[in-house]
């Protein structure tokens, strides 16, 4: 024991000598989720949890998570107190929390806290439990001990130095305490009296004797923190004290608050002045305090609490820096970075490291210039632009190579520099010139000095080998010269490697003399995996390791190829950028995502990374060094590390893993809360009942490692519906979404830092209660009602099969009234067809016969009547079809501009007679503004005229109609009284061929007010009836006044036809008629109609039309519409798609009267449309018509000089037609032209052409020709240009003379005097 206060004694002379190791922190504050910086108490439970007291609350903390322990005055079984003073766990994991209101047990099943008797609103300083389970605390100033067992609290108050600070409770027993004025005491056992022992009397004199904390090594020996003297040592067997550590570096007193031992004989002190470590075996110590700049030292130089961790970490909980963890250094990477000022690194962009002979290094960086190391001072000197020591003019330096004193630098477009390491200045300066011997590039990236002695500078042009006798540079011709290199290396055999930038990697051996390179071939898996070179490197047994962007590769020297290694074979990375080997033959390969150890014989691959203590995770090119101990230096792009991997050790500790968080649909569920399924704590819960609307849950889980915890792996697996383990890289949250109901096992095991795995797991059982409809009991209810609803359905089947019979029998005669009424139908609309063409073949005489009356006066009158009941026959057989069209959706409208106002004036004027002669009162009211609307000028008729006609057969007395406006509608009422109609039969009246008994009497078949109702719906409007007042039968009808699809024109129904005119009877051959009907009795009264004037041709139906213009030349066609074998619409299109025939006019004849078949007969070429039955007159009038027109037009281009050849065209395919040959005829109009000629050109045979010249123009050929010579003639007369004699010859005329009468003959003027008649008109 004397020699352990001799070692302590010994240590206060040493306390401020230095260690090598660097400490390197990791701090949780606030933003991490602490509840507050001030960390007063802290430790670990025996499950691994940490705990830590601070002024807000208490904190559970599991290495990635903090659940915070608040006081909430609406929460039962919240703590007391948020200020935690001490914490302390007994052996039955109880956890006991002592705050100023008092001492607070924690239940871990429920996390809930109850207060222990007597000490509400104590101030806790010190709490411990001896192992008879007594509680002893410091309330205040005063000790006290609670016997759980008995109920018994003791004070230990009456005795002198009762204010006591802090105590022990020894293993063997013994109670020891400190006092506020500088006592250490014992207690006598079995009394209350106690012993005391003055640890400041022969010290020196202090401002304050208060001891804050004493703590048992378990040797024997108390430490004992005081405010105002440092660290003392007392023997608890001499009873003496030491002095230890009294005193800063400052010559401050140390206020000592905790300690702790981290290994044997290290002890760790919380002080004031921050940390201090001792290590008594070797005498000396190490204080830790807070440095600005660097982000890894101790956050607050004030450390109140200090714990050890099952791992060997250490934590230090400051007043204001929350928590610093220092963990078991498996790993130790020192350090090194900018921290502004003169002893760190200058830049963080670590490029070059190299050693000169005196054992120091030089770091080039790219940012910050050149730096001198002393490793064994730890002294850090710069040397950049604009310094005391300049280097060069630029700070990014990127090639370092030191030859014997002289330290040679290659920087980014600034040249080589050459430094004298001796005097530290820059001896000679190379730029890039146009000299031979001058390098070519100022962009210096790599350098080597051969083991010949050689000096290599790879640049961004090629590398270049130094001539020392004339100190100028040569381009080695060996490798190719334009390229830029990135690396240079000299293997074992003396072969140089050097890689390029972006052109593959070249090799040179200067003994051999042979030379070659590789390059990256995608066809190739073997080939260089990139051309973008970083390093080159050999190891111990000879392979060749190439680090490029996109992998790393190592060389088959026999087979000349390269295996190749990425991300796909475990890497953390496939840009690699630098290697070295270690003494156990590891390669230590830098990447862009942590630093990798490879052993090429186990294919085993350890990541680190910065959970592991690196800087950062992306490392700089061509940044290694490898010192004669064996040390490793690597830089990045946030400074440099250096680590000795032989010091590396294996992480043996098995992390347990708990089940930390369950939620459901994103929210914590908590314990023992209305809906809650969590009945304890989730980590000491094995089995969990969730409701089936709770099956989308998630779960947390921790795995209580704390010296890199983010490097832990997870697997868990889900059984009931997973088969295999899932693999978590980083996560510790899991999500299940809509399980079906049933019970699961969750399992999860942890693997530490090296990838073991733990070997137990932990496990949960989930059971998801199924819905109530899914339950025993809901499958008897279900089995209850299926037997009800089978009695059920059985008995409504029954009653069904009887219903169905009664309706089937019924659907039965409704279909076949159904079939009746269509037969009926179709009866009168098959009749009423063929009513139509003897109607056709009785009007059509009937008129020539009334023509011929006024030779027999006699007959007249006879002829008016058969003539007046032939259009009513043709009045009723319309109306029929017209009702047949509207029921099948057949009859389409064409919504026109129409003046309703005038169309009701007229219908009124038209039955006016007929009301007068009736004896009605018959009224129109029209509002004062004439109304417009669009609607179908046909179809508004014939309902107007139904409801009219209706009103004049059962009218009484009165019949009124009238017009008026509404919102965007118009209304016309028909009232009349007599007869009215009941309300029953309203609607059947619009059924057809549905009579009322009282109006049998009346002429009528039953289909007016169906049709008028039909067309009324198809203009999109209403008809319907009313009775007014009881005495009047209003039928009212209802019509938008616009819709959808209109069209702007404005046109009469007569306005479709051709009003014939009188056209003299021309000279020459009687016009050809192709007449063509199906029906024989018409087809021989038109021809005998027509042959008077013309020559008629007869077909009975479209084809045979067309057989005939084969052989024929038509003038003009006459069509019926419906025919067999091909109709009047389609033999329109053949005739008109033909371009043989497209010049020949067509009328078609129709017993359709509606105007959309008249638009549709238009639509396909047809000239003109006659409906059945027709006036013979007309049809002769409406062809001599069309035949005189077309002669004008021929004659009116045969005599105007400037009129084209197309002006004859009847439609588009003529004008073309007729465009295409004059462009022919004036293209060749100087030559000789000739029928066949033309003919050729259009595709024709001579006769057919000479057919359709014929027919178009009433011209030959050749006339053709001649007539169009004249017209280009008369084009240059008027354009003045040329003289007659030049134009005569332009146009192909043999002489002038000839040309002269030419054109008098043609156009009735000589050429001289149009010339002159041109002027004229000019002037």
């Amino acid at each position: 024991m004397k020699k352990i206060l001799l070692l302590l004694f010994v240590l206060q002379a040493m306390c401020y000598t230095s260690s090598g190791q660097s400490y390197n922190f990791r701090h949780y504050e606030v933003e991490n989720g602490l509840s507050y910086n001030s960390v007063i108490s802290s430790l670990q439970d025996q499950k691994g949890f940490l705990w830590f007291g601070t002024k807000d609350g208490l904190n559970r903390f599991d290495g990635n998570n903090f659940k915070i322990f608040r006081n909430d005055p609406d929460q039962a079984g919240s703590i007391g107190d948020n200020f935690v003073r001490c914490l302390f766990e007994d052996q039955q994991q109880n956890l006991w929390v002592g705050t100023r209101r008092g001492i607070f047990r924690y239940n871990p099943l429920l996390e809930t806290f109850s207060l222990v008797p007597y000490t509400k609103n104590k101030e806790i300083r010190a709490l411990k439990i001896d192992a008879s389970g007594n509680i002893w605390y410091i309330a205040g100033t005063t000790l006290c001990r609670y016997e759980q067992k008995k109920d018994q609290l003791t004070v230990y108050d009456h005795h002198e130095h009762a204010q006591v600070t802090s105590f022990v409770l020894t293993a063997t027993g013994e109670v020891w305490l400190s006092t506020t004025d500088g006592f250490i005491q014992k207690l006598k056992r079995g009394t209350q009296s106690f012993t005391n022992y003055n640890v400041f009397n022969h010290s020196e004199p202090a401002i304050s004797n208060w001891v804050e904390k004493i703590y048992d090594t378990g040797k024997g020996v108390l430490l004992i923190g005081t405010s105002n003297q440092g660290i003392k040592a007392f023997d608890m067997k001499t009873l003496a004290y030491q002095d230890i550590l009294t005193k800063n570096a400052d010559h401050t007193w140390i206020y000592a608050r905790d300690f702790a031992e981290k290994a044997n004989g290290e002890y760790w002190i919380g002080t004031e002045s921050g940390l201090f470590i001792y290590e008594l075996k070797t005498g000396k110590t190490t204080n830790l305090r807070k440095q600005i700049n660097n982000p890894y030292s101790l956050s607050d130089n004030s450390v109140y609490t200090l714990t050890r961790d099952k791992e060997g970490g250490m934590w230090a909980g400051t007043y204001f820096g929350g928590i610093n963890y220092y963990p078991r250094q498996l790993s130790a990477f020192d350090k090194f970075f900018p921290q502004g000022g003169s002893n760190s690194l200058s830049g963080y962009a670590v490029r070059e490291i190299c050693a000169d002979h005196n054992g120091d290094f030089w770091i080039g960086t790219e940012d910050g210039g050149l730096n001198l190391f002393n490793p064994k001072s730890g002294s850090f000197k710069h040397f950049g632009p604009g310094g005391t020591q300049t280097i060069g003019t630029h700070s990014n330096i990127h090639g370092l190579i030191v030859v014997g004193n002289e330290l040679w630098v290659g920087t980014f477009e600034q040249g080589l520099d050459v430094f004298d390491i001796r005097t530290q200045q820059v001896i000679r300066r190379y730029r890039a010139g146009s000299a031979p011997n001058q390098l070519k590039s100022n962009f210096i990236e790599s350098m080597l000095k051969t083991r010949s002695g050689d000096i290599l500078i790879g640049s961004a042009i090629g590398v270049y080998r130094y001539n020392k006798s004339t100190d100028d540079f040569s381009l080695m011709n060996e490798i190719p010269g334009n390229y830029h290199y990135s690396s240079l290396y000299e293997d074992s055999n003396g072969t140089i490697w050097a890689g390029t930038l972006r052109d593959g990697l070249y090799f040179y051996n200067p003994s051999t003399q042979t030379s070659g390179g590789f390059k990256n071939d995608e066809r190739d898996k073997n080939s260089l995996v990139s051309n973008d070179i970083n390093a080159v490197y050999q190891d111990s047994r000879g392979s060749l390791w190439i680090a490029t962007e996109n992998g790393l590769c190592r060389l088959n020297a026999k087979e000349q190829n390269f295996e190749r290694f990425s991300t796909k074979t475990g890497f953390p990375s496939s840009v690699f950028y630098s290697i070295l080997e270690d003494k156990s033959h590891n390669l230590w390969i830098s990447t862009s995502r942590g630093l990798a150890c490879y052993n090429p014989v186990k294919k085993m691959i350890r990541t680190y990374t910065k959970a592991n203590g690196l800087l950062n995770d992306q490392f700089n090119y061509k940044s290694a060094f490898l010192d004669s101990n064996g040390r490793m230096y690597f830089g990045s792009v946030q400074g440099m590390i250096s680590f000795q991997p032989e010091l590396f050790r294996t992480n043996d500790f098995v992390t347990p893993v708990y089940i930390t968080g369950f939620q459901i649909y994103n929210r914590e569920i908590q314990i023992g809360q209305k809906g809650s399924p969590l009945k304890q704590s989730i980590n000491a819960t094995r089995e969990l009942s969730i409701n089936h609307d709770q099956s989308t849950f998630s779960i947390d889980f921790a795995a209580l490692g704390y010296t890199a915890p983010k490097t832990i792996e997870y697997r868990y697996m889900l059984e009931g519906l997973d088969k295999h383990w899932t693999i978590l890289k980083r996560n510790r949250k899991v999500y299940f979404t809509n399980l079906s109901p049933g019970s699961y096992l969750f399992r999860v095991q942890a693997a530490n830092s090296v990838g073991k795995w733990s070997g137990r797991d932990t496990s949960i059982k989930i059971i998801i209660k199924p819905p109530f409809w899914q339950t025993n009991l809901a499958y008897t209810l279900y089995l209850i009602l299926f037997i009800v609803a089978n009695y059920y359905f059985i008995r409504y089947y029954h009653r069904w099969v009887e219903q169905k019979n009664t309706r089937r029998a019924e659907l039965w005669e409704a279909k076949k009234e159904k079939e009746l009424y269509q037969a009926k139908v179709e009866f009168f609309t098959n009749v009423t067809h063929e009513i139509r063409t003897p109607l056709t073949l009785i009007s059509g005489p009937l008129d020539e016969v009334i023509r011929k009356s006024d030779q027999q006066p006699g007959i007249a009158g006879n002829l008016a009547t058969m003539k007046k009941n032939t259009e009513r026959l043709i009045a009723l057989t319309d109306q029929l079809l017209d009702f047949r069209k509207a029921e099948v959706k057949g009859f389409s409208l064409n919504f026109v501009d129409v003046n309703i106002s005038r169309l009701l004036k007229d219908n009124y004027e038209r039955y006016h007679a007929a009301a007068v002669a009736r004896g009605l009162r018959f009224t129109l009211q029209l509002p004062e503004v004439q109304l417009q609307a669009y609607a179908d000028i046909e179809g508004l008729n014939k309902i107007l005229s139904n409801l009219i006609d209706n009103g004049l057969k059962y009218a009484a007395k009165t019949l009124m109609i009238s017009l008026s406006e509404g919102s965007g509608t118009f209304t016309i009422n028909v009232k009349s009284d007599g007869l009215l109609i009941p309300v029953a039969l309203q609607q059947k009246i619009f059924e057809p061929f549905y009579r009322m008994k009282e109006a049998q009497d009346e002429r009528g078949t039953g289909i007016g007010l169906p049709l008028a109702r039909s067309l009324a719906e198809l203009h999109e409007g209403s008809l319907t009836v009313v009775a007014e007042e009881g005495r009047l039968n209003v039928f009212v009808l209802t019509l938008p006044l616009h819709h959808d699809r209109e069209f702007n024109i404005n046109m009469q129904m007569e306005d479709l036809t051709v009003r014939p005119e009188l056209v003299p009877k021309a000279d020459h051959d009687l016009p050809v008629i192709l007449l063509v009907e199906d029906n024989l009795e018409i087809r021989k009264f038109i021809s005998e109609q027509l042959m008077n004037e013309f020559m008629v041709i007869q077909a009975a139906n479209g084809e045979e039309a067309l057989r005939v213009l084969e052989k024929t030349s038509v003038h003009l066609i006459v069509s019926d519409i419906m025919m067999p074998v091909m109709d009047g619409f389609a033999l329109c299109k053949a005739v008109k798609d033909n371009l043989e025939y497209t010049h020949i006019p067509l009328i078609m004849l129709t017993a359709s009267n509606s105007l959309q078949s008249r638009i549709e007969g238009l639509e396909v070429g047809a000239d003109a449309y006659i409906e059945k039955p027709f006036s013979p007159a007309h049809l002769i009038k409406q062809i001599s018509n069309l035949l005189a027109s077309r002669d004008k037009i021929r004659n009116f281009f045969a005599h105007s000089p400037l009129i084209h050849i197309k002006s004859m065209a009847y439609n588009k395919a003529d004008e073309a037609f007729l465009e295409k040959v004059a462009d022919f005829i004036n293209k060749h109009i100087d030559n000789k032209l000739n029928v066949d000629q033309l003919a050729d050109l259009m595709n024709m045979s001579r006769p057919t052409f000479y057919r359709k010249i014929k027919t178009i123009s009433n011209l030959s050929p050749l006339d053709l020709i001649r007539i169009t010579r004249l017209k280009k003639a008369a084009e240059l007369l008027s354009e003045g240009v040329h003289s007659i004699h030049q134009i005569s010859t332009m146009t192909g005329f043999g002489s002038q003379a000839h040309f002269g009468r030419s054109f008098i003959k043609q156009f009735g003027v000589s050429p001289l005097d149009y010339v002159q008649a041109g002027k004229k008109v000019g002037a």
